[in-house]
Protein backbone atom coordinates (compact mmCIF):
# COMPACT_ATOMS: atom_id res chain seq x y z
CA UNK A 1 0.00 0.00 0.00
CA UNK A 2 1.25 3.75 -0.97
CA UNK A 3 2.50 5.71 2.07
CA UNK A 4 0.08 8.25 0.60
CA UNK A 5 -3.15 6.44 1.60
CA UNK A 6 -4.54 7.17 5.06
CA UNK A 7 -4.41 3.72 6.99
CA UNK A 8 -7.53 1.58 7.05
CA UNK A 9 -8.06 1.29 11.11
CA UNK A 10 -11.36 -0.72 12.20
CA UNK A 11 -12.66 -0.84 15.21
CA UNK A 12 -15.00 -3.47 16.53
CA UNK A 13 -18.70 -2.03 17.28
CA UNK A 14 -19.85 -4.37 20.47
CA UNK A 15 -20.00 -2.08 22.87
CA UNK A 16 -21.11 1.08 20.49
CA UNK A 17 -24.08 -1.83 19.55
CA UNK A 18 -25.02 -1.52 22.96
CA UNK A 19 -28.32 -0.04 24.44
CA UNK A 20 -27.39 1.33 27.35
CA UNK A 21 -24.02 3.29 26.74
CA UNK A 22 -21.15 2.39 28.49
CA UNK A 23 -17.55 3.63 29.51
CA UNK A 24 -15.81 1.18 27.00
CA UNK A 25 -18.31 2.64 23.83
CA UNK A 26 -17.67 6.35 25.07
CA UNK A 27 -13.67 5.67 24.23
CA UNK A 28 -14.91 3.56 21.45
CA UNK A 29 -16.87 7.06 19.78
CA UNK A 30 -14.07 9.09 20.97
CA UNK A 31 -11.24 6.82 19.47
CA UNK A 32 -13.02 6.94 16.22
CA UNK A 33 -13.48 10.58 15.97
CA UNK A 34 -9.44 11.07 16.99
CA UNK A 35 -8.57 8.79 14.32
CA UNK A 36 -10.89 10.42 11.80
CA UNK A 37 -8.99 13.54 12.36
CA UNK A 38 -5.64 12.22 12.10
CA UNK A 39 -6.63 11.29 8.74
CA UNK A 40 -7.49 7.93 9.02
CA UNK A 41 -9.91 5.52 6.73
CA UNK A 42 -12.01 4.48 9.99
CA UNK A 43 -14.47 1.46 9.66
CA UNK A 44 -16.37 0.10 12.03
CA UNK A 45 -17.34 -3.87 12.59
CA UNK A 46 -20.96 -4.95 14.32
CA UNK A 47 -21.99 -8.08 15.63
CA UNK A 48 -26.00 -7.37 15.35
CA UNK A 49 -28.67 -10.10 15.45
CA UNK A 50 -30.64 -8.91 11.93
CA UNK A 51 -29.53 -10.41 8.81
CA UNK A 52 -27.55 -7.62 6.79
CA UNK A 53 -27.19 -10.13 3.37
CA UNK A 54 -30.06 -9.02 1.16
CA UNK A 55 -28.75 -7.43 -2.22
CA UNK A 56 -31.19 -4.44 -1.65
CA UNK A 57 -29.16 -1.62 -0.13
CA UNK A 58 -31.77 0.06 1.71
CA UNK A 59 -32.99 -3.34 3.03
CA UNK A 60 -29.76 -3.89 4.53
CA UNK A 61 -29.65 -0.15 6.10
CA UNK A 62 -32.62 -0.66 7.57
CA UNK A 63 -32.30 -3.67 8.95
CA UNK A 64 -29.22 -2.74 10.67
CA UNK A 65 -30.77 0.17 12.32
CA UNK A 66 -33.79 -1.81 13.00
CA UNK A 67 -33.40 -5.34 14.85
CA UNK A 68 -36.96 -6.05 14.19
CA UNK A 69 -36.29 -6.09 10.33
CA UNK A 70 -35.03 -8.98 9.02
CA UNK A 71 -35.01 -11.45 11.95
CA UNK A 72 -35.62 -14.79 10.98
CA UNK A 73 -37.75 -17.10 12.42
CA UNK A 74 -36.78 -19.00 15.53
CA UNK A 75 -35.88 -22.65 13.35
CA UNK A 76 -34.09 -20.84 10.88
CA UNK A 77 -32.24 -19.16 13.54
CA UNK A 78 -31.34 -22.13 15.14
CA UNK A 79 -30.59 -24.48 12.04
CA UNK A 80 -28.26 -21.11 10.65
CA UNK A 81 -26.21 -21.80 14.66
CA UNK A 82 -25.98 -25.14 14.02
CA UNK A 83 -24.60 -24.68 10.11
CA UNK A 84 -22.33 -22.22 11.44
CA UNK A 85 -20.63 -23.96 14.71
CA UNK A 86 -19.21 -26.11 11.67
CA UNK A 87 -18.40 -23.48 8.91
CA UNK A 88 -16.89 -21.09 11.39
CA UNK A 89 -13.47 -22.81 10.66
CA UNK A 90 -13.23 -21.27 7.61
CA UNK A 91 -14.02 -17.85 9.33
CA UNK A 92 -16.90 -15.07 8.21
CA UNK A 93 -17.67 -12.60 6.01
CA UNK A 94 -18.08 -9.26 6.80
CA UNK A 95 -21.03 -7.66 4.79
CA UNK A 96 -20.86 -3.75 4.10
CA UNK A 97 -23.94 -1.71 5.16
CA UNK A 98 -24.79 0.60 2.93
CA UNK A 99 -25.49 4.24 4.70
CA UNK A 100 -27.99 5.81 2.23
CA UNK A 101 -28.83 8.54 4.10
CA UNK A 102 -32.23 7.63 3.08
CA UNK A 103 -33.35 5.55 6.49
CA UNK A 104 -33.89 7.74 9.96
CA UNK A 105 -30.91 7.15 11.97
CA UNK A 106 -31.64 10.01 14.61
CA UNK A 107 -32.50 7.12 17.94
CA UNK A 108 -28.74 6.30 17.40
CA UNK A 109 -27.34 9.54 16.75
CA UNK A 110 -25.64 10.66 19.90
CA UNK A 111 -24.30 7.15 19.74
CA UNK A 112 -22.92 6.69 16.43
CA UNK A 113 -18.92 6.94 15.98
CA UNK A 114 -17.17 8.63 13.21
CA UNK A 115 -17.02 5.87 10.13
CA UNK A 116 -16.14 5.89 6.59
CA UNK A 117 -17.85 2.61 6.13
CA UNK A 118 -20.08 0.27 8.12
CA UNK A 119 -19.63 -3.92 8.58
CA UNK A 120 -21.83 -6.35 10.03
CA UNK A 121 -21.32 -10.18 10.97
CA UNK A 122 -24.50 -11.16 11.74
CA UNK A 123 -24.09 -12.40 16.07
CA UNK A 124 -20.64 -12.16 15.44
CA UNK A 125 -19.65 -11.89 19.10
CA UNK A 126 -21.97 -15.34 20.22
CA UNK A 127 -20.43 -17.05 17.02
CA UNK A 128 -17.31 -15.92 18.13
CA UNK A 129 -17.53 -17.77 21.39
CA UNK A 130 -19.16 -20.84 20.32
CA UNK A 131 -16.01 -20.96 17.40
CA UNK A 132 -13.62 -21.02 20.52
CA UNK A 133 -15.27 -23.38 22.44
CA UNK A 134 -15.08 -25.91 19.48
CA UNK A 135 -11.84 -25.25 17.62
CA UNK A 136 -9.90 -22.85 20.85
CA UNK A 137 -9.20 -20.31 18.02
CA UNK A 138 -10.47 -16.79 17.28
CA UNK A 139 -12.38 -16.67 14.45
CA UNK A 140 -11.50 -14.75 10.94
CA UNK A 141 -13.16 -12.26 9.79
CA UNK A 142 -12.71 -11.29 5.98
CA UNK A 143 -13.67 -8.29 4.43
CA UNK A 144 -13.39 -6.86 0.69
CA UNK A 145 -10.48 -4.93 1.79
CA UNK A 146 -8.92 -5.84 4.91
CA UNK A 147 -8.14 -3.10 7.28
CA UNK A 148 -4.49 -2.61 8.45
CA UNK A 149 -5.25 -2.25 12.10
CA UNK A 150 -8.25 -3.88 13.46
CA UNK A 151 -8.75 -2.46 17.06
CA UNK A 152 -11.12 -4.76 19.84
CA UNK A 153 -12.41 -3.34 22.51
Amino acid sequence: MSSDRPPRIFIDGYNLALEQGTGVATYARNLSFCLRDLGAEVGVLYGTKTSTVSMNSLLREIAFFDPRVGKPPKIVQAAGALRRAFSSAFGEIATQVPITGRVVRDTYKSRMPHFDHMWNVQNLFDAQRLHFKIYRTRMNVFFRQAPQIMHWT
